[in-house]
């Protein structure tokens, strides 16, 4: 699964390890045909729209790299930690950031259809802000 999310503005004026800075992001991934899951969007006082459930997500920075299944996930926690994260790669010309989740993250599905993709960009210092 490649996502690729179009920026007005990428800077990385603090030298950031994954290419970009102020801004994080948090992308929720609905997996299709799936019930399980977790409606808690952890850490923005939110729940996905819809009744949606994710069972993947990434949390994600200049410095950080973070996937998390759904297992343990409420308001307030991330969820059970995933290795590897996703993979980052910057476009600074497009002003695209695109993350590419591992087979293995979603289960080695055969089809994506009926996936559903919910991302959210904060600020981020020691936590959402």
């Amino acid at each position: 699964l490649a996502i690729e999310l179009s920026m007005g503005q990428l800077l990385d004026s603090w030298n950031p390890a994954n290419g970009f800075d102020h801004v994080a992001f948090s992308i929720f991934v609905s997996l299709p045909g799936r019930t399980d899951g977790a409606a808690a969007m952890p850490g923005q006082n939110a729940t996905l729209p819809d009744g949606r459930r994710w069972q993947l997500r990434l949390r994600s920075h200049g410095w950080s790299n973070a996937a998390f299944d759904a297992e343990g996930a409420t308001a307030t926690a991330e969820g059970r930690p995933l290795v590897p994260g996703a993979r980052i790669t910057v476009d600074r010309e497009r002003k695209v950031v695109r993350f590419e989740f591992p087979a293995a993250a979603l289960g080695h599905p055969t089809d994506l259809s009926g996936l559903v993709v919910h991302a959210t960009t904060w600020d981020w210092d020691g936590g959402w802000r």
